[in-house]
């Protein structure tokens, strides 16, 4: 179970979402951020703070997010339009 307070302060960390161009992220705790197809294959990895997605297909994807100092993980769901 995830407390309240780290939801709260990674709720907005991916924005804007849907997107269509680039993908803003707060990721100095993180990561690279890892992008999954409906399908769970690796589309993407960045670990920059404004991504490029322009050259992604539009669709739903799994952002996967990981805690550099803790064993946790933090999934996303993005709409690229």
């Amino acid at each position: 179970m995830v407390p309240i307070e780290t939801i709260k302060k990674t709720a907005n960390a991916l924005y804007p979402n849907p997107a269509s161009d680039f993908l803003n992220t707060q990721n100095n705790n993180f990561s690279d951020v890892e992008f999954y197809d409906m399908h769970g294959v690796l589309q993407k990895t960045s670990n920059k703070e404004q991504i490029d997605i322009s050259n992604l297909p539009k669709g739903l994807y799994f952002i996967i997010r990981k805690l550099h100092r803790e064993n946790k993980t933090e999934i996303t769901k993005l709409l690229i339009k």
